[in-house]
């Protein structure tokens, strides 16, 4: 993955698409009361087969882990990725920073890992509302207060139109499959019957009995008659 995203932090939660049209969902965790910071944000990107990949710095962040990159190396290469994403800060400074991202696998090892008040709670959050809400919705739908009903309205619409076309896709996939195998099973049956199917027998075989070679008894009986 290397896609560019402009990444807002004065906003409450956006959608964001990256420069080929791919979206970065922002998912807003609310820390614990005594928490230095009340809320965190988890950005998450989805593959071209609609697997989510967490920004691990996100995590990290939630986690009390403190060295993401050396709590990185741990994992195994195919649990984490990288992307570089161009991030605006409070003070409207951007900068396109490399980020590491971890897949569903890779984000479960990272809980592990914490010691946390907040680990329990945020693995459950994950598994009961962000991933659910990925995978049946295809995105994620937030609405603020400052947001009108028009607003959500809209949002709500292009997730509608993420989703069917999601649908439209595996369903595509399911039928070329379903026709691949269907042809698949008419050659064996085919190669089954031919496999099955006797040889052809000359008229004058007889079960048991080897075939008479009739030219041959014919010389026989000529040289018997002139010997007499």
């Amino acid at each position: 993955m290397s896609e560019c995203a402009v990444i807002n932090d004065k906003k409450a939660m956006e959608i964001i698409k990256t420069e080929s049209g791919q979206e970065i969902m922002n998912f807003k965790f609310p820390m614990l009361k005594d928490s230095e910071h009340p809320e965190r944000r988890v950005r998450v990107i989805q593959d071209e087969n609609g697997e989510p990949w967490f920004v691990a710095k996100d995590v990290c962040d939630i986690l009390g882990l403190t060295n993401p990159s050396e709590t990185l190396t741990r994992l195994d290469d195919d649990e984490k990725a990288d992307i570089s994403l161009a991030e605006v800060s409070s003070n409207g400074v951007k900068q396109k920073r490399n980020r590491k991202l971890v897949n569903e696998p890779g984000l479960y090892s990272l809980i592990l890992r914490s010691d946390k008040a907040q680990a329990k709670r945020f693995k459950r959050w994950i598994t009961h509302d962000v991933l659910p809400t990925i995978r049946k919705t295809g995105g994620y739908i937030h609405a603020t207060p400052e947001m009108s009903d028009a607003e959500i309205m809209a949002r709500a619409l292009k997730v509608a139109d993420t989703t069917l076309e999601r649908v439209k896709e595996e369903r595509d996939r399911l039928l070329k499959q379903n026709v691949e195998i269907s042809l698949k099973n008419v050659k064996f049956r085919k190669q089954t019957e031919a496999m099955e199917k006797p040889a052809p027998r000359s008229s004058t075989d007889t079960v048991g009995v080897a075939p008479v070679d009739h030219q041959a008894n014919h010389a026989i009986v000529d040289r018997w008659a002139i010997n007499r």
